[in-house]
């Protein structure tokens, strides 16, 4: 058995502040060290740098499409309810913080609003709208829902209902509101 010696300094150690600055120096070698320190012991192995890891980075699509197939995902697996909207214009800034606004590639406006249900989310909307409709621009605005509703459907699919939705909303004149009914389809 090794025993190790250690001899007591009887020097004081003074220990002097530095400014920020001065503290970008290298770190200390195991040459400079102020005491011996052979190779390859546990002291070596404990002061030895540790290796930089490379970790794996889950990058997030931040598209309107990515998002939908995310919070459709979530949605499905936690068992919550989830509307899609579809915008003419943009959405005001109190149904931005209800919900996710995102414009599409080609210029569409939509709305995900997680959490609300097809009631929910059509009453809200529907004061939107005739709040929207008081300042009355020449543009109109027609707005689009569908929802869940404890259906089990892929993101094409409620992109397809919002469409014909919005669609409908968009014949029927200019302040106008549809909600996608899948109990109607035959």
């Amino acid at each position: 058995d090794e025993v190790a010696h250690a001899e007591p300094i009887e020097e004081a150690v003074r220990i002097e502040l530095k400014d920020e600055e001065e503290y970008s120096s290298a770190a200390v070698l195991f040459n400079d060290y102020p005491y011996a320190i052979e190779r390859d012991s546990v002291i070596a192995e404990l002061l030895a740098p540790i290796q930089a890891t490379v970790g794996e980075v889950a990058s997030i699509e931040n598209t309107f499409y990515g998002r939908l197939a995310d919070e459709l995902e979530s949605a499905l697996e936690f068992n919550y309810n989830l509307t899609l909207v579809r915008l003419s214009g943009k959405a005001s800034s109190e149904l931005e913080m209800r919900g996710i606004p995102y414009q599409a590639d080609d210029g569409t406006h939509y709305l995900i609003l997680p959490f609300y249900s097809h009631r929910e989310s059509h009453s809200i909307l529907k004061d939107f709208l005739n709040d929207y409709s008081q300042g009355a621009t020449l543009e109109g605005l027609n707005i689009g829902l569908t929802s869940l509703a404890g259906r089990s459907i892929d993101d094409d699919k409620l992109l397809q209902e919002v469409t014909v939705a919005y669609n409908l909303a968009k014949e029927r004149g200019k302040f106008s509101i549809i909600s996608y009914d899948d109990s109607l389809v035959l």
